[in-house]
């Protein structure tokens, strides 16, 4: 590949194919490109919907596959459009405004997605567009606020090559790199669901009925230490998704007043954090193992504990698991706040665990530690993919 690094002010990109010369035109997309977005028939009328006609929403432009599908009476009787298998889809409203897809099927657009159809290559069009999104939804949707429209996207200004064989050689290129994304995406899905699919046959209350059964409170005595010198101030947070972190890693900054929290519990590594808060990840909210290597401290809104005479790894595990549902069902309730249990504590130490016997622990634990291990590693393989996808988008195009 060629690059133009010399101090020559030319309208090309800075990595380019060699056999490629000359400069790229600016234009607008409005110039290249016709546009129309679509409607959705009355909710109201259920003659207008479960017809053959998918209905793609801005959710859905990359899937190949629609959750609704609506009747040709639906279609008559509102402003949807319909849109090709390769038409260009952006989504327009909401929080995916800005993502932009090749459709993979034919079917009916809703408002919030914008079709795209131009003669220039399709793929170098959106690649341009990935390359330019994030400054343009800055400028277009400050705060947040806003939504695209037609009439924004028609004035946004790229540049293309003369000649369209550079142009199928870029989106050549492009189309490769997304593939293998894909690809990578599929892995790590996969190995998610045998994850799961291992944990839920482990630990499957069929299963587990043969097991040893206690009670919490066997193995675990309740952390009431409290921060009360304020001289930690490793703020934590548990969450679903990201397991017990730093409170600025979930929220992009400190909730809690770090000269005030001499009611927070101490926690040091090993110990156990069950959140209250339900969401769709963990609907009875997570329990989660503290893996940090300095002591932190957590809102007395959680219940802490530590553990003893239980393979702390395999106790982890068993808290990933349904497990232990059935019982926060059975003696929760929400309280005043619909979006968190309400257990009092000798309640939830009362929890019955029907466990493995210390051989099996181990075991269990090592293995499933060795899938989480491997995931976690082709989770940083997909993360180097995007950063050579970045960083291509903004040497090969301008």
């Amino acid at each position: 590949m060629a690059n133009n690094n010399k101090n020559i002010v030319l309208n090309v990109p800075t990595l380019r194919f060699p056999e490629f010369g000359g400069e790229w035109k600016k234009c607008n997309l409005g110039d290249i490109c016709s546009f129309f977005s679509g409607g959705t028939p009355s909710s109201s009328n259920k003659e207008y919907y479960d017809g053959v006609i998918p209905f793609i929403r801005s959710g859905e432009i990359h899937s190949k596959k629609t959750e609704l599908f609506i009747s040709e009476e639906g279609y008559r009787n509102s402003t949807t459009k319909m849109v090709q298998t390769g038409d260009l889809l952006m989504a327009i409203y909401g929080a995916t405004s800005g993502d932009i897809a090749i459709g993979k099927i034919d079917g009916a657009i809703n408002q919030a997605i914008l079709c795209l159809r131009t003669v220039e290559n399709k793929m170098f069009i959106k690649s341009v567009w990935q390359k330019h999104v994030n400054k343009i939804l800055l400028t277009y949707l400050q705060g947040g606020q806003g939504n695209l429209s037609a009439e924004i996207v028609k004035k946004i200004s790229i540049n293309i090559p003369e000649y369209s064989k550079e142009q199928e050689k870029l989106a050549s290129l492009m189309s490769l790199i997304d593939e293998r994304i894909s690809t990578q995406n599929k892995i790590i899905e996969d190995m998610r669901k045998l994850k799961s699919a291992i944990i839920k046959r482990i630990f499957s209350v069929e299963y587990l009925c043969q097991r040893r059964k206690i009670l919490l409170s066997d193995i675990s005595l309740k952390i009431t230490k409290k921060n009360t010198d304020n001289k930690i101030t490793n703020v934590l947070s548990n969450s679903a998704n990201q397991g017990i972190v730093s409170q600025e890693i979930i929220f992009d900054r400190e909730i809690a007043n770090k000269e005030n929290t001499s009611g927070y519990y101490i926690i040091k590594c090993g110990d156990f954090v069950y959140n209250p808060r339900k969401s769709t990840a963990a609907p009875y909210g997570p329990i989660n193992k503290y893996e940090g290597s300095i002591d932190g401290i957590i809102s007395p809104l959680y219940v802490c504990f530590s553990t003893q005479n239980i393979n702390r790894n395999y106790l982890y595990w068993y808290f990933q698991s349904k497990a232990w549902y059935k019982y926060i069902y059975k003696n929760g309730d929400t309280g005043t706040r619909h979006d968190r249990v309400s257990i009092k504590d000798d309640i939830f130490f009362a929890m019955p665990l029907y466990i493995h016997n210390p051989v099996e622990q181990q075991s269990i634990s090592k293995n499933l530690s060795k899938i989480e291990l491997k995931i976690t590693i082709e989770e940083h393989q997909l993360e180097l993919l995007f950063q050579q996808k970045t960083y291509l988008l903004q040497q090969m195009f301008i």
